[in-house]
């Protein structure tokens, strides 16, 4: 194929109108107005013709883009305007999208068609280049004007041509870039109708060949994207996810996948130690981190049953806290891949759900107990200590309550549920000596439930930060959802995005050891139903139980003076948003709206005061 060449012109449409009006002030020029204005429509309607033709090179890069990078369709939805369809909206697994526009016939002879091919004389080059076609001569390429080459569509050095017209002597011609485009020497005239510049007539195929679809330019080049149904692998989600010692995720594959549609399974695991990768079920030895692919399964219709998974096995000397990068790969049968990476995090040595009840949980250890949803039933208090302890995943379907001591606890996408009645205990679980608690993705849908979770009620060492994220209380509890019973100074409690059904208080705040300057943060969390008795209402108790009176209540003084300040940011009750910005006082004010009180043991309310009430700040 050759280079098209082009080369510079001079636009001369001003000086040619000035010419044709000037001369004898008698003469009637009616008629050269007339060609004026003909000319005018004309370039206006080539310009806009010429603004429809630049969209769909644009989308005719993409559509290169994703055959050179190996993507594929998700989706071909047609796209209407003013009622009728006017082209297809193509949608790719990168997430990318483009938009073909319907081709139109026009004249051949008086349309630049704009195409892309790789070079034949250059058989290792695998990239595509533009070319221009007009009437019957052969595609060409275009000339890259900063390099003097051929112009690639995509890469660093990609670009797209612009088409244009100009005038010259009275007649309008075609421009490419900035150059005048030329056929057997001579500039190409934009006369006649114009036709589709990039597209064909009917050039988007998604019906015949299930597997692809086919796109035909205007001049006969064939260019086909894979759609998704052939090759596809994920995670149920794409967040952070602990592992221990021995750990396995699933992988989502399609649903349509066939045993003959792949030929090899592939899962890496990088960490800073190196590289460990696995094929199938083989695994390498290049990181410490090892990773081991148990390939899917088919039923009887050869459809895939979507039971593979990874497994993770991470050596018990590692640290915690150390993290890699899982990367899963499918092949299919022509040599086309999708990935999935997903980060994971060490968390210690891993415990399996049906082994909580019969492990001793040892001091100075760390553990990830990780359920994959299972189940555990404990009949009797369990305590479960060490470190740092990592529980996810699990359901505790338990009479009685669970107890975690260890210096961090982090509580994730963990269910309590069944019936715990306050004869078998005040709280459904119970953490401490913990300096730093994190919870999240955590279902109460306990019956019975008198407390739901307890933090350093009997503690030597209390946290310095407490994280408590979209937690869900669906059931109702005759007490409080989170107590708090003590922090260090300068301590930070989060709750956010928490929805509680029906609770006598949400938050219990005890600062048993009188700390100082600690930072509580409740934001977007909804209450439904909260203590109907007035004088308890609201969302936060501040109880004092080491004082029986309220003189004594207001001498211990543990949350006035600035120890304690409360945000809350768009916190909502059975009464609206908890905004008590203009009245403090109102907020405490035993009337079912109220928020927040202080009380002391043996049953009274502090009236409210600056200096003994928490600081309070709406938002």
């Amino acid at each position: 194929m050759k280079t098209k060449s082009f080369t510079k012109g001079l636009v001369g449409c001003a000086l040619l109108a000035a010419s044709l009006v000037t001369g004898c002030k008698e003469y009637d020029d009616t008629g050269i107005r007339k060609d004026i204005a003909d000319l005018q429509g004309r370039v206006e309607s080539l310009e806009a013709w010429c603004e429809t033709a630049k969209g769909q090179i644009s989308a005719l890069q993409s559509l290169v883009a994703a055959v050179e990078s190996r993507d594929y369709i998700t989706g071909v939805e047609p796209v209407t305007e003013a009622g009728k369809e006017t082209g297809y909206a193509i949608s790719l697994g990168s997430g990318k999208t483009f938009t073909v526009k319907h081709g139109t016939q026009g004249d051949p002879g008086v349309t630049p068609q704009i195409g892309v091919a790789k070079d034949e004389a250059n058989p290792s080059d695998e990239n595509y280049y533009w070319t221009v076609k007009t009437g019957d001569d052969e595609p060409e390429f275009i000339v890259d004007p900063a390099t003097g080459g051929k112009m690639p569509v995509t890469g660093e050095k990609g670009d797209t041509p612009e088409l244009s017209v100009a005038e010259d002597n009275g007649r309008l011609y075609w421009k490419v870039g900035e150059d005048w485009l030329l056929s057997d020497g001579a500039k190409v005239p934009a006369t006649g109708e114009q036709g589709d510049a990039i597209f064909a007539e009917n050039g988007v195929d998604y019906t015949t060949d299930p597997n692809n679809v086919t796109f035909t330019l205007t001049d006969g080049t064939k260019l086909t994207l894979p759609r998704v149904n052939e090759v596809s692998v994920g995670f149920d989600d794409y967040e952070l996810a602990y592992v221990g010692t021995d750990t396995e995720i699933a992988l989502e594959l399609p649903a349509t996948l066939k045993e003959g549609d792949y030929t090899a399974l592939m899962a890496e695991i990088k960490t800073e130690g190196g590289t460990g990768t696995a094929i199938a079920t083989r695994a390498a030895a290049a990181s410490s981190w090892q990773v081991e692919v148990t390939k899917p399964t088919f039923g009887t219709d050869g459809v895939c049953n979507n039971d593979a998974k990874v497994k993770i096995t991470v050596p018990n000397t590692e640290t915690t806290g150390s993290q890699a990068i899982l990367k899963v790969t499918l092949v299919d049968t022509k040599g086309r891949e999708a990935t999935a990476s997903k980060p994971l995090e060490f968390r210690g040595t891993s415990i399996a759900a049906d082994e909580v009840a019969n492990t001793t949980f040892e001091d100075g250890k760390d553990y990830m107990i990780q359920g994959n949803g299972a189940v555990i039933t404990l009949t009797d208090a369990k305590e479960i200590k060490g470190k740092n302890v990592t529980i996810s995943d699990i359901v505790f379907d338990s009479p009685k309550a669970v107890n975690v001591k260890a210096e961090s606890v982090t509580l994730d996408g963990v269910t309590l549920s069944g019936s715990q009645p306050k004869t078998n205990g005040n709280a459904m679980m119970s953490i401490n000596d913990a300096q730093t608690v994190t919870i999240s993705n955590l279902t109460m849908g306990k019956t019975d439930g008198y407390n739901t979770i307890e933090i350093g009620l009997n503690s030597s060492t209390l946290p310095s930060e407490i994280n408590i994220e979209n937690v869900r209380f669906e059931e109702a509890i005759s007490n409080n959802a989170i107590l708090i019973f003590g922090t260090q100074s300068n301590a930070t409690v989060n709750i956010a995005d928490c929805y509680f059904k029906e609770v006598s208080n949400v938050l219990r705040l005890s600062n048993k050891t009188n700390a100082t300057n600690i930072k509580v943060n409740i934001k977007d969390c909804t209450v439904d139903q909260w203590e109907s008795t007035p004088a308890y209402a609201g969302f936060l108790i501040c109880e004092d139980y080491t004082s029986d009176t309220e003189d004594k209540a207001k001498q211990n003084n543990l949350f006035g003076n600035g120890k304690i300040t409360v945000t809350f940011d768009n916190v909502t009750g059975p009464h609206g948003k908890i905004d008590f910005s203009n009245d403090i006082a109102a907020g405490t004010n035993g009337e079912a709206e109220q928020a927040y009180y202080v009380f002391y043991d043996q049953g009274g309310v502090v009236q409210y005061s600056t200096q003994t009430y928490p600081t309070f700040i709406f938002k």
